[in-house]
């Protein structure tokens, strides 16, 4: 009975190490950009930001005021995880509607999570971020980097129909998005959402949310969904 618990145990932990260690080989993959498109630099990003529907693999990075977080964040559209130094527990798993953490080497079931307590998943989702490249004004660009900036009411407009909340729209001002990209996909997005959160939480921090994409439309959890499903 003991080996079997044993057993059972060690299966938990490797398979979630594996996961983990999906990401972080999909971060030394680095691809030298090609550009050659005569496309228009707007209509290349919205393209190519449009490949990304609910199964990729994020790396990012919260810069708050001098202080720096890291979250790792991976869907394959019916599996989400989540990992991060900041989290009480090693790492996160959310599976149909069921939430459970990895804590002391045991996959075990949990009424709640603490992702938002420094991320706020509601800006790095990439719905929102699609939404409001709608809006970009290119001001600044380069055959694999460009700059645009959005108006903030066109940003809350979209918070508001996304999310459902009847946020004061204000008259003015700006926020700043950063892409890298080439011809055929999006890397990585760097947005500053400092004036956001001025009025989103009525502070001044200086907010910005680096984020890599690593993956896009392969991640696969099937075997793992399966294992789940038996074993809990």
């Amino acid at each position: 009975m003991l080996k079997e618990e044993n057993k059972k145990k060690y299966t938990y932990i490797a398979l979630f190490v594996f996961m983990l260690v999906f990401i972080i080989l999909f971060r030394s993959n680095k691809t030298e950009f090609k550009y050659r498109s005569n496309e228009d630099v707007k209509e290349i990003i919205i393209k190519n930001i449009n490949k990304i529907t609910n199964n990729y693999s994020l790396e990012i990075e919260l810069h708050k005021n001098e202080e720096e977080y890291k979250l790792e964040y991976m869907s394959d559209s019916t599996m989400k995880m989540y990992s991060s130094d900041t989290f009480p527990v090693t790492g996160y798993l959310i599976y149909d509607s069921k939430y459970y953490q990895l804590n002391n080497n045991e996959l075990e079931k949990t009424k709640t999570i603490e992702i938002n307590d420094i991320f706020n998943e509601k800006l790095y989702n990439m719905e929102l971020i699609k939404n409001i490249t709608n809006h970009c004004d290119i001001n600044n660009k380069s055959l694999i980097r460009a700059n645009c900036s959005v108006d903030l009411k066109n940003f809350f407009e979209e918070y508001n129909k996304l999310y459902n909340t009847d946020i004061v729209i204000p008259e003015e001002g700006t926020m700043n998005v950063e892409f890298l990209y080439d011809e055929t996909r999006i890397k990585a997005i760097k947005i500053d959402y400092s004036n956001v959160i001025n009025y989103l939480e009525n502070a001044n921090d200086k907010i910005i949310y680096d984020i890599d994409i690593v993956d896009t439309n392969k991640n696969d959890f099937s075997e793992y969904i399966s294992y789940i499903e038996k074993n809990n």
